[in-house]
């Protein structure tokens, strides 16, 4: 499979156009000006608290993966609640208000966005040592993003578990060897 760099839809591999955006695969974004540009974006809830089981809370986040960082950004409380609250009905609502939060993500100077913010973290390509992706399963429920750099480890749970098959086939794309996805 072929993901679009434009929207993020999965095509065949055959495709020379993204079917539900029509951009054309494999083909690099216009002249950026410098600034960063997005290649992918995965919705997750972070403990800050890990220590702290009773009263933990998650927090919404996305992790943005630019052509040279990882920032952690705020993030939607849209991502994941409304399929858990409203099945199909919740499930549309999500997937609608989230496709227009990625193709506005392709906006954004992150750099901009980080200094204006200093709850953002930002994470070089170099500092990162690995990325694993942990597969949901009986006994784990929901996909995780296990992520270690020279300074901090870091554990992510995946909001949109259904675009699991996806990061394990894009964040290598981005990361290389560094990358570690459960299949």
């Amino acid at each position: 499979m072929v993901y679009c760099t434009q929207c993020g839809e999965e095509n065949s591999e055959d495709s020379v156009f993204c079917s539900n955006c029509g951009h054309k695969l494999g083909e690099s974004k216009e002249n950026t000006g410098g600034k960063e540009v997005l290649q992918e974006m995965v919705y997750v809830r972070w403990n800050l608290n890990k220590g702290n089981k009773i009263g933990t809370r998650l927090y919404q986040k996305i992790l943005y993966f630019t052509d040279q960082n990882i920032y952690i950004g705020e993030g939607s409380l849209i991502a994941g609640l409304a399929t858990d609250l409203g099945g199909i009905v919740g499930l549309a609502i999500e997937n609608h208000s989230l496709s227009d939060r990625e193709k506005e993500a392709h906006t954004i100077n992150f750099q901009e966005m980080a200094s204006n913010d200093p709850d953002v973290v930002i994470i070089p390509y170099p500092d990162i040592l690995s990325l694993k992706l942990e597969k949901k399963t009986f006994f784990k429920p929901d996909p995780k993003i296990k992520l270690s750099t020279t300074d901090t480890d870091y554990e992510f749970i995946v909001s949109q578990k259904v675009k699991y098959k996806r990061y394990a086939q894009s964040l290598p794309q981005i990361l290389g060897d560094k990358v570690e996805a459960e299949t």
